[in-house]
């Protein structure tokens, strides 16, 4: 059977569809440490059992998708350290795929939350939490890339229709780089377009 979750080095057998219609998807991931992540031994480490463990995926078909995954665990014989599989495809904080937080990421911009969390079959304030997050993100990237225009405002008034331009420094900076700077103006009363002449 092809690789029914499109990800790289992982093995399905099998689906199935329980009595709520959502995807059911007993999955392996086939690659295996080499060295102990504790002390760093290499070639001491042996397989110490499995583990059942159920991630969320993004919805498939417009259903909810579930994998559950057999999940190795490991033990080192130098050190005596026990360890679990990493998966690098899941985000083990959520307990779902990556590329479902991404999805939730993306779709809670666009819906409100309890809609998001019915698609994907989680609960809303896990929809809330990787909202959060994300915004938290995207403020940071706003804050870093977002550059100042060299007008700001016009401040229109007077007995002599007189207007200020108010400026963030010279322009081309990041907000809050400059000073803001009142110049005077005047609108041409034959200049229709409302070009400013400084």
């Amino acid at each position: 059977m092809p690789n029914l979750l499109y990800l790289p080095g992982w093995s399905v057998t099998e689906y199935e569809i329980d009595a709520d219609g959502a995807y059911r998807i007993p999955a392996v991931f086939s690659a295996f440490p080499d060295h102990c992540p504790k002390c760093g031994i290499v070639g001491q480490i042996y397989k110490h059992g499995t583990k059942k463990q159920t991630y969320v995926d993004a919805p498939v078909h417009g259903r909810q998708t579930f994998i559950e995954v057999t999940r190795m665990r490991f033990r080192c014989r130098d050190c005596g350290g026990t360890f679990m599989q990493d998966l690098p495809d899941m985000d083990d904080a959520h307990r779902m795929t990556v590329r479902c937080r991404d999805y939730i990421a993306a779709q809670a911009l666009l819906k409100p939350n309890t809609h998001v969390a019915e698609d994907v079959g989680i609960d809303e304030k896990v929809v809330r939490q990787i909202g959060k997050e994300n915004a938290a993100v995207l403020l940071q990237q706003h804050a870093e890339q977002m550059q100042a225009p060299r007008i700001l405002g016009i401040l229109r008034g007077g007995a002599l229709d007189l207007e200020a331009f108010l400026t963030e420094g010279s322009g081309g900076g990041a907000i809050g780089d400059g000073d803001a700077v009142e110049h005077p103006g005047r609108i041409a009363p034959s200049d229709t377009s409302q070009n400013c002449i400084i």
